[in-house]
């Protein structure tokens, strides 16, 4: 596949390698006129021996296009010019022991501590144009059976099962707003800190809307709680996310913020963060510039989940939803990430990490992938984790996960008081189950080996889900092409790219 960059550099991509190539004009010559069905070493027998130019500027002679010529048949003889294989999916892609494995080695244990909000914002996941959740109200969670999953999880992380060489593992709090249970918090916590866990540490994060940080603020700091703050920006990119009565939490949200950073600076400058949701009354260069100038800091940009809403309400959604890469040209990110680090928060950047990752030809997960031919691999259809691999999930309700921004039809098992239930051979045949559906669609797609989507947010009662993120080939070499064209211009990022945005 044949892509040409912003700067004007044509590269091949072999994409059953893969391998990303460099080439000169003089080849791209010879390919064109092969896609038209010429034969080329005729061809080249039968040019004049006066030099031909196939460019402005650029004259060619018959003896530099049989060395282009002789270059390209070394390339297809080595594969690079073979048909991107599709694979059907094996029936036992996931099994028991597969998913008990993820689930061993996990890298966070997160708790939804209470169903209670101390804010009602207008585009909440559980709010009104929503169909795919739970009745709220007021529950919390119940700390016992919250106990039971840690407890469960750490006979996971110390048996054969757990092959992981990283020792930390987070306990995260989400809600509802976490804060509004901190009995909780603070009882899980001192719980957890009590364990000894062979090969294992234990840290802290949670999930806050900000509202009532003043309150809880010594103990947070104290166990060094990584903090995501959900902040859409100044008063008008924040105006949605208001009290129950309708008033802007905004004034009250920026002023914790505020006292964190001047009463703790170096706490507030390694443990807190920022989450902002795009949508109609801001935009990305609004929220990364507000950011910046009150905190010295780039927030993560996610969207409005876009699944489950109820059909009287999607015209009203269609209204407030903004596509995350609306307004994000490649030569306007060039423009503005040239002399700084901003390319590293911009959302564009986890799509130029998974890019590297499958196309560069220079990553392997596993040594023995250094004695494999890499167009035998098989990739996992659409941009979804592996049950569990991340994180785990359980809600107030006591209903288990694979991550806190699914559907609650996708629960994969529950805490109650008799124990926790997760059935792994069941979990696996939902998964299976699951990208069979997507088949069809994922087979016709050119950007199947680094899709982004994750496969629980799109339609799975449908026969076959519709995808947003569905390319053909055109639009794929226009996604390769930008990509490319920001390495080209930031080179010293890619170091950066590859430790801190490691795709699975």
């Amino acid at each position: 596949m044949h892509i040409k960059t912003l700067q004007g550099n044509d590269y091949y991509f072999a994409l059953t390698i893969p391998q990303i190539l460099l080439i000169h004009p003089i080849a791209v010559y010879l390919l064109s006129l092969a896609e038209q069905g010429i034969e080329l070493e005729e061809w080249i027998n039968q040019a004049e021996d006066k030099p031909l130019e196939i460019e402005a500027g650029i004259k060619v002679t018959k003896e530099e296009f049989n060395y282009y010529y002789r270059y390209l048949l070394f390339l297809e003889k080595n594969h690079y010019f073979a048909e991107a294989k599709k694979y059907e999916l094996s029936p036992t892609r996931y099994d028991a022991d597969s998913v008990k494995n993820y689930l061993a080695n996990t890298n966070q244990i997160i708790y939804g501590a209470t169903h209670s909000c101390s804010l009602e914002c207008v585009y909440c996941g559980f709010g009104e144009f929503y169909v795919d959740c739970d009745s709220r109200g007021r529950k919390n969670i119940e700390p016992k059976d919250a106990k039971k999953l840690f407890d469960y999880m750490t006979e996971l992380f110390e048996s054969d099962f757990c092959r992981k060489l990283n020792k930390k593992v987070t306990i995260s709090f989400y809600g509802g707003e976490p804060l509004l249970n901190m009995p909780f918090i603070e009882e899980m916590v001192n719980y957890v800190k009590s364990k000894k866990v062979k090969h294992k540490d234990f840290c802290f994060s949670i999930t806050t809307n900000g509202v009532l940080l003043d309150k809880h603020l010594e103990f947070l700091v104290e166990n060094r709680f990584r903090m995501l703050i959900s902040l859409d920006g100044g008063e008008r990119g924040n105006s949605y996310r208001v009290f129950p009565d309708g008033r802007s939490s905004f004034k009250k949200v920026f002023a914790n913020v505020g006292a964190i950073k001047e009463k703790y600076p170096e706490y507030f400058d390694k443990f807190v963060d920022f989450n902002a949701v795009l949508h109609d009354r801001n935009s990305n260069k609004e929220l990364t510039d507000f950011f910046r100038t009150h905190f010295g800091k780039d927030p993560l940009i996610s969207e409005i989940k876009r699944i489950g809403i109820h059909p009287s309400k999607r015209e009203e959604f269609d209204k407030l939803y903004k596509k995350m890469y609306t307004g994000l040209e490649p030569q306007d990110i060039i423009n503005d990430i040239k002399d700084n680090d901003r390319i590293l928060k911009t959302p564009f950047v986890k799509r130029l990490s998974s890019f590297l990752n499958k196309h560069s030809g220079f990553v392997f997960k596993k040594y023995d992938q250094l004695h494999s031919r890499r167009e035998n691999a098989r990739f996992v259809l659409t941009g979804t984790c592996n049950p569990f691999e991340r994180k785990i999930f359980m809600d107030a309700n006591g209903k288990i996960f694979p991550c806190e921004r699914i559907g609650q039809q996708f629960s994969l098992g529950s805490v109650d008081k008799s124990g926790v239930h997760l059935y792994f051979r069941e979990i696996a045949d939902k998964y299976n189950d699951y990208y069979k559906k997507m088949m069809t669609k994922c087979n016709a797609c050119s950007n199947d080996v680094t899709c982004p989507v994750c496969i629980f947010f799109l339609d799975l009662d449908m026969d076959h889900p519709t995808c947003p993120e569905f390319q053909k080939e055109e639009k794929y070499k226009r996604h390769l092409a930008d990509s490319m064209s920001l390495l080209e211009e930031t080179p010293r990022y890619y170091p950066r790219i590859m430790k801190d945005y490691q795709t699975e």
